[in-house]
């Protein structure tokens, strides 16, 4: 093989060396040749596998925290939002239905379309905050199991 090509492989992860060594990646005989060679190199420890495979889902978590919490989205992300959003939705429910009622039935303000346009604008309201709330508990839920997980990997690791 050449050498630019070896130094290509040099440049990969102990990660991405290791699922091509695996056959993971699509690759030839070769290519799982030259990656053991090199993981040999970097004295990784085949007999111990379980300690490198902790380290790297440690590190894809620790990735997915990381782009959480950078750009655009990441109000998305934030459990509180969905609880903001939730909360708003069941006001509006009551506001509408409370003020529509009331104008609809004491002052006769409103025709029987518009009472029913906003019935049905307050019932969206409700839905959408059964659903935030509903995503709000989905988002808790998986957040406290990333921090399991990243506890136990954690511990994993120190301990091998």
């Amino acid at each position: 093989m050449s050498d630019k090509f070896e130094d290509f492989f040099r440049k990969k992860t102990t990660h991405q060396l290791y699922r091509i060594f695996k056959g993971f990646e699509n690759s030839s005989y070769n290519n799982r040749v030259l990656a053991e060679k090199i993981l040999k190199e970097q004295d990784f420890d085949f007999e111990n596998i379980e300690k490198y495979k902790d380290k790297w889902e440690l590190e894809k978590l620790t990735k997915e925290i990381v782009e959480e919490n950078q750009g655009v989205f990441t109000y998305m992300y934030n459990p509180s939002h969905f609880l903001f959003s939730a909360i708003g939705g069941f006001c509006g429910f009551l506001i509408i239905i409370i003020s529509s009622s009331i104008e609809y039935k004491v002052n006769n303000s409103l025709t029987q379309n518009e009472y029913i346009g906003k019935i049905a604008l307050s019932i969206f309201l409700l839905v959408f905050g059964l659903i935030m709330r509903k995503l709000w508990k989905n988002r808790k839920k998986t957040i406290k199991n990333r921090e399991l997980k990243i506890d136990k990997l954690t511990s994993n690791i120190i301990n091998k």
